[in-house]
């Protein structure tokens, strides 16, 4: 795949700042990255969601992120993705009833129904702590009506029928996506799967290091350009 650009995206609850450790540790290639919007930033300007304007990109999402990327991308514009803790339809994991649970818990207390979550995910405290005081509840709301609502399995059957590289990194102790579902997800499909044993749903925090080689690997795997360094 001839593209020396990646495009991350973040999951639900998040912003970019997760990557901070992974992209690091690729500094050869060009990072470019896509807000939803669930974390408020002052310096930003609420216009929504900013998408580079690249012809082909290699993308690198986590959790949500690799659902809206397959919601909102062109086939022809996605050279390759590496799914972290990623999946094509949520409701595969959790169903309808325990999303509308989800957003009454969050309209009731969102700090709270925030909180749970994170634990869940094993997010680390001090991530919660930076985001708990800018999280934007309207944002959060309607990023469960994604995850309920959006089913794009048939665009990852897609990319695997036109030999885009699609690479899937998982948790062995995920309480989000359980690994038993995961490996029926991904592997029906006849794409790579790799889990990492205990680790949960934060890998991109979690596990930067083994997340960074996957990708790595992949990427040399697959021929991805390198930027111009010079």
């Amino acid at each position: 795949m001839n593209t020396k650009d990646i495009i991350f995206v973040h999951g639900w609850g998040e912003d970019s700042r997760i990557w901070a450790d992974i992209t690091k540790r690729l500094p050869e290639y060009n990072h470019h990255f896509i807000d939803l919007g669930f974390i408020n930033r002052e310096s930003e300007s609420n216009t929504g969601i900013f998408i580079p304007k690249l012809e082909s990109a290699f993308y690198v999402t986590h959790s949500l992120g690799t659902l809206w990327v397959l919601n909102h991308i062109p086939l022809y514009k996605i050279g390759g993705l590496a799914a972290i803790n990623g999946f094509g339809r949520f409701t595969d994991f959790v169903s309808n009833k325990t999303l509308k649970i989800m957003d009454k818990s969050l309209q009731r207390d969102m700090f709270l129904q925030m909180e749970m979550f994170w634990k869940n995910c094993n997010f680390p405290q001090n991530m919660q702590q930076i985001y708990k005081p800018i999280l934007d509840g309207n944002v959060l709301s309607q990023g469960l009506i994604w995850l309920e609502s959006w089913d794009r399995y048939e665009k990852l059957q897609e990319l695997k029928a036109q030999s885009v590289p699609v690479l899937s990194l998982g948790g062995e102790d995920d309480l989000i996506l359980p690994p038993e579902i995961m490996r029926t997800h991904w592997e029906d499909l006849g794409i790579n799967l790799v889990m990492k044993e205990q680790a949960g749903h934060a890998l991109p925090l979690t596990h930067p290091q083994w997340c960074a080689e996957q990708v790595k690997e992949f990427l040399d795997k697959n021929s991805i350009d390198k930027g111009d360094l010079s």
